[in-house]
């Protein structure tokens, strides 16, 4: 733990940044991190495991349509737990056990909830494409909620089943976060919705929605923060492998987000590999042909990540996970 203190403390200062948050007092759990002048906030989240538990491997388990993601962990026991200075420890100021049961309690009541509109014959979802017939009605994940409709009549039912599970459980809709899109013609004048209805545009967890412009929006957006993060590592005297690093664990992660909903624009693509290539020679002429700079190491390459033919397959990959 010492030196895990260290190292975030290092970070910290090293980016300039400050706990905004955490100074609020002992209790609060949601760190945010931001820079004095505000130009920068984000979060920092940590895992500390015991010296006893060895992590075979982890991936990350992608979430449509939430901003949170899941980690699964592979891991095995080297020996009995130890105690005493150097190991874990659960902090109780920040998690307390009666928390971790509301947690759990809240999750499978949401999943009750999902499970009756899945089941209720008067809630029309949207179709998925192929010979599956399955129909899309909502996707659930920890307090993130996403509802598919077709018609004005699965609308009221499911407002009927979102008061009755209100009565039962206590919950209840969110109207200042709650928004309602309508693609398509819709009546719905002799029975408004109790939730505002997005007329142009919508935002939903990063991504824009509900018209024209809609995916150039989304792409113009996460391109100036990959721009951001590439400048600020411009800065640093980095090798050419040191890059490649950066362009594949900082860089890519932030358009790969995108691919979940739209399609990579052909102007995009070319604006990415101006970028990548601008950041690599230092905004000077290329020394190398950027398709022997995608080849790994053992091809005569630099592997340099091809980023947009990557997010293109990220993009066929979410499409077939999600209609199979």
């Amino acid at each position: 733990m010492d030196d895990a203190a260290k190292l975030l403390a290092e970070m910290m200062g090293e980016a300039s940044l400050i706990d905004v948050i955490g100074s609020m007092g002992p209790d609060t759990r949601n760190f945010t991190w931001s820079r004095p002048d505000e130009s920068v906030r984000f979060r920092i989240d940590l895992v500390f495991t015991s010296k006893s538990v060895r992590i075979r491997q982890h991936s990350m388990v992608t979430v449509h349509f939430s901003d949170h993601r899941a980690i699964r962990v592979q891991a095995e026991l080297t020996g009995k737990f130890l105690t005493g200075p150097g190991t874990w420890k659960l902090n109780s100021s920040l998690l307390r056990r009666e928390d971790v049961q509301e947690e759990l309690r809240r999750t499978y009541i949401i999943e009750l909830l999902g499970e009756y509109i899945r089941k209720n014959p008067n809630i029309r979802g949207i179709p998925t494409p192929g010979d599956a017939k399955k129909e899309v009605k909502c996707t659930l994940y920890l307090d993130d909620v996403t509802l598919f409709c077709t018609d004005g009549k699965s609308v009221q039912s499911l407002l009927e089943v979102c008061k009755g599970f209100g009565t039962a459980s206590g919950a209840k809709i969110n109207v200042d976060k709650s928004h309602a899109k309508l693609f398509g013609h819709w009546d719905l004048c002799n029975e408004p919705l109790p939730i505002p209805i997005e007329a142009g545009l919508v935002k939903i967890l990063g991504i824009w929605f509900g018209g024209p412009g809609a995916a150039a929006k989304s792409w113009t957006e996460r391109l100036a923060k990959v721009k951001q993060k590439l400048g600020f590592w411009s800065l640093r005297h980095l090798s050419i492998e040191g890059k490649a690093l950066v362009l594949r664990n900082n860089a890519l992660p932030v358009l790969q987000y995108v691919t979940q909903a739209w399609p990579l624009l052909a102007n995009v693509a070319r604006a990415v590999n101006s970028m990548v290539f601008h950041f690599v020679w230092h905004l000077k002429m290329d020394r190398v042909k950027r398709s022997v700079m995608n080849k790994e190491h053992r091809m005569g390459g630099k592997a340099v990540p091809d980023i947009p033919t990557i997010l293109r397959a990220f993009f066929v990959c979410s499409c077939i996970r999600i209609t199979c």
